[in-house]
């Protein structure tokens, strides 16, 4: 029965070890100032608007890891078309053209879909 018991502690420890190391690489409440200026520099840099551009970083950081949406805008700020489409269609791309669309449609007379716009000619 003590081997169960030690077994059992042994087992939660670990997991909140895991936990622990792993959350780390997950999504945040908030990114570190010079990315969330990035990213609503990148957003504003699409025609969408400050209010639009607070809301999707604040979204995006609960949603998207940081190394990954700093990973994401270095594509995304090429002059290079391809490298630009290349980030859109990861996984990152699509996360942030949904909450960049969520955020439009909720937030009143601001502009949207200007990365789209420019992809597609709309």
């Amino acid at each position: 029965m003590n081997h169960l018991k030690s077994l059992a502690k042994t087992l939660s420890i670990s997991a909140a070890l895991l936990a622990g190391l792993t959350g780390s690489a997950l999504a945040q409440d908030s990114y570190i100032p010079n990315l969330q200026n990035s990213f609503v520099g990148w957003c504003a840099g699409q025609s969408y608007s400050a209010k639009v551009c607070k809301c999707a970083v604040s979204q995006a950081a609960v949603q998207i890891p940081a190394t990954a949406m700093a990973s994401f805008l270095a594509a995304a700020d090429s002059q290079d078309q391809g490298q630009i489409t290349a980030a859109l269609s990861t996984s990152v791309g699509v996360s942030t053209v949904q909450i960049l669309t969520t955020c439009s449609a909720t937030s009143s007379g601001s502009g949207s879909g200007g990365m789209l716009n420019g992809l597609f000619g709309n």
